[in-house]
């Protein structure tokens, strides 16, 4: 983990003890928690894919097919 300093005003820092004393944990912890959530991290450092439902594909099986389709890092294929 790396170190940085981020200047807040003093109602966000206030906001942020709150958090951190209503989950019992560090206001480090509450940043970092809701960074990763507003960057779109999740645990373990995946990003989900916000485009991997949308539109249609033109295939008939890439719903059912989409995570072994997006693991094996190809497109789907359109004939199929």
């Amino acid at each position: 983990m790396r170190r940085i300093t981020v200047t807040l005003p003093d109602e966000v820092v206030e906001a942020l003890e709150r958090a951190a004393r209503r989950g019992r944990t560090s206001v480090s912890d509450v940043v970092r928690r809701m960074l990763a959530t507003q960057v779109g991290m999740m645990a373990g450092g995946e990003r989900p894919l916000p485009f991997a439902d949308l539109g249609r594909s033109g295939g008939r099986h890439v719903a059912r097919n989409m995570e072994a389709l997006l693991s094996e890092g190809r497109p789907p294929d359109r004939n199929s």
